[in-house]
């Protein structure tokens, strides 16, 4: 029973603590979008969001429950964004 109330209430929700790869920090708006737009180009099979945590706007892809899937995934993009990190963050259960 309190299984059944933990998946309804993260339905409810939408979100759970997971992780994501974060791959660029800056303090323009623009700048982050370009970034976005620039990395879905060549990766589009990744989802990316821009997160604001003041004063930055950051670049995350991903929706990862675990970090080792995280990292099988950084390994790939470091190669194109040395900088990449897993970072701790509430993902989109609903995909």
């Amino acid at each position: 029973q309190l299984i059944e109330q933990h998946v309804a209430f993260n339905k409810e929700h939408g979100e759970l603590p997971g992780y994501r790869i974060q791959l660029m920090a800056t303090n323009s708006l623009v700048t982050a979008k370009d970034e976005k737009a620039a990395f879905l180009k060549h990766y589009d099979s990744f989802r990316a969001t821009i997160v604001f945590e003041a004063p930055n706007y950051k670049l995350r892809i991903g929706n990862y429950t675990n970090r080792f899937d995280a990292n099988r995934d950084l390994q790939v993009l470091l190669v194109d964004f040395p900088n990449a990190l897993i970072v701790k963050d509430l993902i989109n259960i609903t995909e």
